[in-house]
């Protein structure tokens, strides 16, 4: 994947870069809701109470999200022949309030990115932080629910929460909502949720597939 809509639409080349819109609404609550802990079905992945993080909303703040996969599970970089300079150039640009699904998986902060050719070395961390300065917006990551039994979800989630990014990640996406929500009770559902609060994500958000 390069980069991409909210609605799937796919933009390729350098010259593309430069012009894409992606400044669009996040994806409908059909297929993108945020879950919060309370007596609603979580089958539904609906609710009413707000998440136990006081200081910030349950549902992530602004109207302007974005999708940009700029960074794959272990820091990989998919955007092929992109370099930062370019996808911090495109962030400026746009000025969304959110960039969804930034990045997926566990991340090295100390890792390298693609740069400009005559620019100074750049690790993940400085990415990230670029990236939110570029926009003055947060970053919310993507993981995968079908991780979630071997135990690898808790993990990576716990791995986002310490990369030293300002501001730090709190809502986080997930990926497969609906076949996991169909293999699973309503109480195995519930203590998933319960155990990524309880790590710090102040939101989390559902994606069906």
């Amino acid at each position: 994947m390069s980069i991409t809509s909210v609605n799937g639409r796919r933009v390729a080349g350098k010259k593309a870069v430069a012009i894409i819109i992606l400044a669009i609404a996040v994806a409908s609550v059909a297929a993108y809701s945020f879950f919060r802990l309370g007596t609603a079905d979580t089958k539904m992945g609906t609710s009413t109470e707000t998440s136990t993080l006081h200081s910030l909303p349950s549902y992530p703040p602004g109207t302007r999200f974005v999708r940009i996969r700029a960074l794959e599970s272990n820091s990989a970089w998919p955007l092929k022949n992109l370099t930062a300079q370019q996808v911090l150039n495109v962030i400026s640009d746009i000025k969304p309030d959110a960039l969804e699904r930034y990045v997926s998986g566990p991340q090295n902060p100390s890792a390298t990115v693609p740069v400009a050719p005559g620019s100074p070395p750049m690790t993940v961390g400085e990415f990230l932080n670029a990236s939110m300065s570029a926009c003055k917006c947060y970053i919310i990551p993507r993981l995968s629910l079908g991780s979630y039994d071997s135990g690898r979800l808790l993990t990576q989630s716990a791995n986002l929460l310490t990369l030293p990014v300002y501001p730090m990640m709190r809502y986080l996406s997930l990926d497969n909502w609906k076949p996991f929500a169909a293999s699973h009770s309503s109480d195995e559902i519930k203590g998933m949720f319960q155990k990524l609060y309880a790590q710090g994500w102040a939101g989390i958000g559902l994606n069906e597939c």
